[in-house]
């Protein structure tokens, strides 16, 4: 069972749609459109809080056009899905680990030699 023209054309389609919408944003924003930025400089009260908070409403009413308009994209089974999840999750019961994970002994410094906080700071006297 390869993999047909017919099931990598709409992915296909679908990053040409994204890339295209990211060039022309670029050309007429000169800045790159990651949706994380977007979504944090809308929310956040960018200057420009208004091209981001369309460029999203737009990200989400394409996305509802398509879904109206092909229905069958988007009628794809989720069992596969689910049997992953399952399988994770139950890999994950089954591993004896501690939880949390223990820190990286060559990254985290051993307990002795972390600073103690104090409420009175040392002071330097001059000479």
């Amino acid at each position: 069972m390869g993999l047909q023209i017919v099931d990598a054309a709409l992915p296909l389609a679908g990053g040409a749609l994204i890339g295209l919408a990211s060039a022309l944003y670029l050309a007429t924003h000169g800045r790159i459109a990651g949706v994380s930025g977007m979504v944090s400089g809308a929310l956040e009260g960018a200057a420009d809080r208004a091209s981001r908070a369309w460029f999203l409403l737009g990200l989400i009413i394409a996305g509802g056009v398509v879904a109206l308009a092909l229905p069958a994209l988007f009628e794809r089974s989720r069992a596969p899905l689910l049997a992953m999840n399952v399988s994770v999750a139950t890999i994950d019961l089954t591993e004896r680990r501690l939880v949390p994970h223990t820190p990286c002994p060559l990254v985290q410094p051993l307990p002795s030699r972390v600073p103690k906080p104090t409420s009175n700071p040392a002071t330097t006297t001059r000479r």
